[in-house]
């Protein structure tokens, strides 16, 4: 490319009747098609995560988007247990890596900055110049160390490579999810001298003791849903009960134990 400007005090790269003449090079042609990118297919080859919260009986896999907006509800555990990322490449283009990034904060503290990465390996060649990266690695506990509040977790598909860059990135995408605060139940976790099964459950729990116990069940709120005395060893029927965290108080030992409904 060639250009002038008028010049009069004479430093010029290049005299052309009374002009300076400037050659630009240009090393990256502007028209070139991108020859790697994060797949789409119309939806079909989006990231996917998988993860699992308190109160799932199963991990769940969907669709970065999917995540988008959930309300995890009120939880005390909060894992993400995997991640993939589908590839293309063309040409000369190269896809060099795949991350799963993500950040936590609380809802009355500012957002962070910057995301934690975690790489994610490549497992398979695809054909066609597709690939797939779902060596993610140990589980991340999310909620490890966490104090009870109201928390945002953010995440992010990114990926790198050589060449003509396509579509590098997926989300971000935001979920919401409560850390339950039990010290209104005066429930400071102790060694229970009860025996208390199946944990989760899905109908009833069987209480082993070798005296009359009071029991009390509370939902995740503090709000009281049961109530009932029971001799020794007995069988509470909570298949009325949604699904979800509950506290069970054993008023005459100072015990509390969390119990999940499946």
């Amino acid at each position: 490319m060639i250009g002038g400007t008028e010049s009069n005090d004479g430093n010029v790269s290049g005299l052309l009747g009374g002009r300076d003449v400037w050659l630009i090079r240009l090393d990256y042609p502007l028209d070139l098609e991108p020859n790697y990118g994060i797949r789409d297919d119309e939806g079909v080859n989006l990231p996917e995560i998988t993860y699992w919260y308190t109160g799932q009986p199963t991990d769940i896999t969907e669709k970065s988007f999917e995540f988008d907006q959930n309300n995890l509800g009120t939880i005390d555990a909060l894992y993400i247990k995997g991640s993939t990322v589908k590839t293309w490449k063309s040409g000369d283009g190269d896809v060099t890596g795949a991350q799963f990034n993500y950040k936590v904060w609380k809802d009355n503290e500012t957002e962070p900055a910057e995301y934690i990465v975690r790489n994610i390996g490549w497992t398979s060649n695809d054909g066609d110049g597709n690939q797939t990266w779902a060596n993610f690695g140990d589980e991340i506990e999310i909620t490890s160390g966490l104090n009870p509040g109201n928390y945002n977790i953010k995440i992010l598909y990114t990926i790198t490579g050589t060449g003509v860059p396509g579509i590098l990135q997926n989300g971000p995408f935001t979920a919401t999810f409560n850390i339950f605060d039990p010290s209104g139940l005066n429930s400071d976790y102790q060694i229970i001298s009860v025996n208390i099964y199946p944990n989760p459950f899905n109908e009833f729990i069987n209480i082993e003791s070798t005296e009359k116990l009071s029991i009390k069940i509370f939902d995740f709120t503090g709000k009281l849903v049961l109530e009932t005395e029971l001799k020794n060893t007995d069988r509470i029927y909570l298949k009325e009960l949604s699904s979800g965290i509950y506290y069970l108080k054993v008023e005459n030992k100072g015990i509390n134990q969390k119990i999940i409904k499946l």
